[in-house]
């Protein structure tokens, strides 16, 4: 699984340093809808609702000349699990398929746990195990258990 999410992770900073003129773009936006048609007024929610729409465009027929875009909107896009790409998502030389940043935005893939919710340590035993300086200043977090697994 982790391979699979690095696979993703280089293609997609690959792709970022090309500057292809796409013939068709679809976009994507933290606060959009994957029910959207994945324009710039209306873009989907996800990385993979865009590759599946590429996906769909590849079935229909030959990529159009120049190529596929998919701009991301800036922000953080959290992936729960690996955003896998195969040999059937890319495109030709003509025809690149290309996943990047909108211009002038900053748009981040992230497939982090973000841990929000900290304590002070206070089970006596860890306390006794810290050097004296360092007591009421170690904070704890409770990770979820749905993401136990996956560590």
């Amino acid at each position: 699984m982790m391979r699979g999410f690095f696979l993703a992770s280089v293609c997609i900073g690959l792709a970022f340093c090309l500057n292809a003129t796409a013939a068709q773009t679809f976009y994507v936006a933290p606060n959009g809808s994957d029910a959207n048609p994945g324009t710039l007024e209306q873009p989907f929610a996800s990385l993979e609702k865009a590759r599946d729409a590429v996906r769909a465009l590849k079935q229909a027929g030959p990529l159009p000349e120049g190529g596929v875009s998919i701009e991301m909107r800036g922000g953080l896009y959290h992936l729960d699990k690996a955003f896998e790409l195969t040999a059937d998502d890319s495109g030709t030389e003509r025809a690149p398929v290309v996943y990047r940043a909108y211009t002038g935005e900053a748009a981040v893939v992230s497939g982090a746990l973000p841990l929000t919710e900290f304590a002070p340590v206070t089970d006596e035993a860890v306390l006794q195990r810290l050097d004296e300086a360092a007591r009421g200043k170690v904070m704890q977090t409770q990770i979820p258990e749905s993401a136990r697994a996956t560590l």
